[in-house]
């Protein structure tokens, strides 16, 4: 099969589904990320941010 799309270009962007709820509260209603995680698994953003603290404490 051959296409006319250049490859080179790269791959088009993956688009991350948004999550208001951890939105809420990471950032109107301050939570530590852990309590963002327990309430909403599938945030990426809470995973991200509870994994930058348990770097800076030393944890991993």
């Amino acid at each position: 099969m051959i296409t006319d799309k250049n490859r080179l270009d790269g791959p088009d962007p993956t688009h991350l589904p948004e999550n208001e709820e951890a939105y809420r509260l990471l950032g109107e209603e301050p939570r530590p990320p852990a309590e963002a995680v327990a309430k909403c698994p599938t945030s990426f953003l809470a995973r991200a941010m509870l994994a930058d603290d348990v770097f800076e404490a030393g944890l991993l």
